[in-house]
């Protein structure tokens, strides 16, 4: 399975970008697929994603609302992960990195929106009121505490135009494109699995023949 996503998000990845409209339009959701999107950023809106790291340093993921200019989804936003923050910038908005002003041109891969899932083990955020801080890019969570509709999905920014302005928000990294520690977590376990069975049968070996014994000499 990590395999055929890997071979799937480098396939997208490559593509060209599409408008967001169209790819919505087109009744699916496909992740890391390239997207551009015109608009305009609004950092009154901004929430800062938690638990994000960045070479080993702790920080936050700034995700700002851009306001949609046309189409068939002017009026409404999509939430967008604009770059990373160290830690110190916890509030909102993000005065030391702030967004482009005016009407810009979002390049960046199309991701579905994420969640915790009911009966997982994980940090889980307040169920009600205003979210300033989230572990989760939750647009039904995230919608009440917006002045327009959300797009049910968001993007990953990697490039914007006009460029930010300052040197934060630093860029996102790009998708991990292999296979993982999968493959090694795999042949660990067969290996204790298999070091189980045969340890299990010298052990059982060893058992019966001291029994055998202790009833020879009885």
């Amino acid at each position: 399975q990590r395999r055929e996503t890997v071979q799937l998000v480098a396939e997208r990845v490559q593509l060209a970008p599409a408008a967001l409209g169209e790819v919505l339009g087109a009744g699916e959701l496909p992740e890391h697929r390239p997207v551009t999107a015109v608009g305009t950023f609004d950092p009154a809106q901004e929430v800062l994603v938690r638990g994000r790291s960045l070479q080993g340093q702790p920080g936050y993921v700034v995700l700002t609302p851009l306001v949609l200019a046309s189409g068939a989804l002017a009026g409404s936003a999509v939430l967008v992960e604009r770059g990373w923050v160290p830690y110190q910038h916890d509030s909102v908005p993000v005065t030391a990195a702030p967004p482009p002003e005016g009407e810009v041109t979002v390049t960046g891969r199309l991701r579905a929106p994420t969640s915790r899932r009911e009966g997982t083990i994980g940090p889980r955020d307040p169920a009600e009121g205003e979210l300033v801080q989230t572990f989760y890019v939750d647009v039904d969570r995230l919608q009440p505490q917006m002045p327009y509709p959300l797009v049910r999905a968001y993007v990953e920014l990697t490039a914007v135009t006009p460029p930010h302005p300052g040197e934060l928000p630093l860029p996102l990294p790009e998708p991990e494109l292999d296979l993982g520690p999968h493959l090694g977590y795999a042949v660990q376990w067969f290996s204790f699995a298999a070091i189980g069975v045969v340890g299990y049968f010298f052990l059982m070996r060893h058992v019966v023949r001291g029994e055998r014994r202790a009833g020879q000499a009885g």
